[in-house]
């Protein structure tokens, strides 16, 4: 898959390296930066986390929703730590605000819940991929057959988890009133897509830029995660993450 650019001054950022900033940006002014990290280490409320070869991890977010005044290019990432040796697949997730909606009734969000409640399902289609977002957690689900009005049954992808159904994480007991789910990946369509990568460490310090191979944009509310799977063996890897935006 190749780079997009968009037109005008979006792609002579890109060409010619002008107005890019990262996220998050210490400032300079005396505050703290705390740069994400990303593990493959798969996880959920019962079970303790752990990797195995060739399975997601969690996703951890880049940019959390409410963070960007307005649209924003994501243009790529700096790896700022890693683990050494090892060959990672990465995937980088926009949470799309036009298919998405919030927990409205319905039984709590919590772990091995299926039937999720939500104020629109008609934005959902069956095989979606779909993050649930919460202030406490957030994972990655897949939509299960079409949504009846407003319930939206979801289930998850393949783990090496002993609880392979239902949601990973207790959201509605440990924070009610911010549960959301956000269409990631939808089959056929471009414009409802991730984007994805290999990446290897040759050393634990930073890496340099690596571009996207999708440059894409996020608006105010729509969040930007990722997750890695370790492809080499079973060693628990981890990257702190500086995301490159047009800014």
């Amino acid at each position: 898959m190749g780079a997009h650019l968009n037109p005008g001054l979006s792609g002579l950022s890109v060409l010619f390296g002008q107005y890019k900033s990262v996220y998050p940006d210490a400032g300079g002014k005396g505050a703290a930066v705390v740069y994400p990290s990303v593990s493959s280490q798969a996880n959920n409320e019962t079970d303790a986390a752990a990797t195995a070869k060739d399975y997601w991890g969690e996703p951890s977010i880049l940019i959390p929703r409410d963070t960007v005044a307005g649209q924003t290019e994501i243009l790529g990432l700096m790896a700022l730590q890693a683990t050494v040796g090892k060959y990672l697949q990465y995937q980088v997730i926009r949470g799309h605000l036009a298919f998405a909606s919030d927990k409205s009734g319905g039984v709590a969000w919590d772990e091995g819940g299926t039937a999720l409640t939500v104020a629109d399902g008609s934005v959902f289609a069956d095989d979606d991929m779909v993050i649930v977002y919460s202030d406490y957690a957030v994972e990655i689900m897949l939509v299960n057959g079409a949504p009846a009005g407003k319930v939206v049954t979801v289930e998850r992808e393949t783990v090496a988890l002993a609880h392979p159904t239902g949601l990973r994480w207790n959201h509605t007991t440990n924070a009610a009133g911010t549960e959301s789910i956000y269409v990631v990946d939808r089959a056929a369509t471009q414009s409802i897509s991730l984007t994805q990568g290999v990446y290897s460490a040759t050393a634990s310090g930073v890496q340099g830029e690596t571009m996207l191979s999708r440059v894409f944009s996020i608006d105010v509310n729509e969040p930007l995660a990722m997750r890695i799977v370790n492809t080499t063996d079973s060693i628990d890897c981890a990257v702190d993450v500086c995301t490159i935006i047009q800014g």
